[in-house]
């Protein structure tokens, strides 16, 4: 069980587990997307132990690269940044970004989206902030989902991140921010599972600007945030308890 923190240590030092793979668009594992709606209603049920088994799940399906695993899931679809924080060594993944989501049309499904960038990439200053649309696409990301977490009032937060990496490299595509700047995406060497912090994104140390509070620009522009379209989704009425 490598999804254990001491059992992940143990098998990353005696080598006997494979590092975490990153894939193409065409050789990405296959799955099934998921939009807000979806993802709460498939785990409006889960709590308690069968949720912390479900989790455990998860995690071995991520670090086993899904070998041999049938039916991924898979998020996508449109979503409002709530807040960013640029990831520290000693989170889960070592380095990169992790943007809280919320989608407009179903509030009670959050997102924890996590942007792992290779060890020696500098994070633009610019990348997402409060209030920025987003769009989870599907096939070009295959942004799984690793952990869910369920929160007060019947919301639920969903931690999913890419396979597909993202480089500047022929036959690859840098991740396109909602500032203009670019993002490598790429699974660590090693997570530290140990920290047990999860959702991943959260309040302390967050570096995200309201949209409606920009800071002075002394060319008196500012960066568009993303213009995606939003999907055609269900009202956002929720299942009652």
């Amino acid at each position: 069980n490598p999804e254990v923190p001491f059992n992940y240590q143990l098998l990353t030092k005696l080598k006997r587990l494979d590092p975490l793979t990153g894939f193409k668009t065409t050789d990405a594992p296959r799955g099934k997307f998921f939009n807000a709606k979806s993802l709460y209603l498939e785990h409006y049920d889960y709590a308690g132990e069968k949720l912390n088994a479900y989790n455990g799940i998860l995690k071995q399906y991520y670090l086993k690269n899904f070998l041999e695993v049938e039916g991924i899931k898979f998020v996508s679809g449109t979503y409002k940044v709530e807040s960013v924080r640029e990831l520290l060594p000693d989170d889960v993944f070592p380095h990169g970004i992790a943007v809280r989501l919320q989608a407009d049309d179903f509030p009670a499904a959050h997102v924890d989206f996590v942007l792992p960038c290779p060890a020696d990439f500098e994070i633009p200053a610019e990348h997402f902030r409060v209030g920025d649309v987003i769009q989870i696409q599907e096939s070009a990301t295959c942004a799984a989902l690793i952990h869910v977490e369920k929160m007060e009032e019947d919301h639920f937060c969903f931690t999913a991140v890419p396979l597909v990496i993202r480089k500047d490299e022929p036959g690859y595509t840098l991740y396109d921010t909602p500032a203009g700047t670019k993002l490598q995406v790429a699974p660590p060497e090693r997570l530290h599972l140990g920290t047990g912090r999860w959702p991943i994104s959260d309040d302390p140390g967050l570096v995200a600007k309201p949209l409606d509070e920009p800071e002075p620009d002394p060319a008196g522009e500012q960066p568009e945030a993303g213009t995606d379209s939003k999907d055609d989704a269900p009202p956002a009425d929720k299942p009652k308890g």
